[in-house]
């Protein structure tokens, strides 16, 4: 009876330490994936912020080559009357 006892009683420490290994995996198996998601979330945080600034300076490149492309192609520009009125004055 008394061996019955002993034996259940290391049946029971046994399942314990294994129920613990387990939940302890199960622990840093969590924590890993909070980390992972942490990580990704830093990551998606810093590429849309460059994303927005990228955008931005396109933004800016477009208006000015919008410009560039306004002023050689306006034949009112100033520089287009200035050359007009140099001309004028050499004749």
């Amino acid at each position: 009876m008394e061996t019955m006892f002993i034996g259940i009683g290391i049946a029971a420490i046994a399942l314990g330490c294994a129920t613990w290994g387990v939940f302890d995996r199960w622990i840093a198996y969590k924590e890993k994936i909070a980390e992972t998601e942490n990580i990704a979330g830093r990551k998606i945080a810093a590429l849309t912020d460059e994303n927005r600034q990228l955008t931005d300076h396109v933004s800016i490149m477009h208006d000015r080559i919008a410009n560039l492309e306004r002023i050689a192609t306006n034949k009112q520009s100033s520089s287009a009357r200035l050359s007009d009125q140099i001309e004028h004055l050499r004749t």
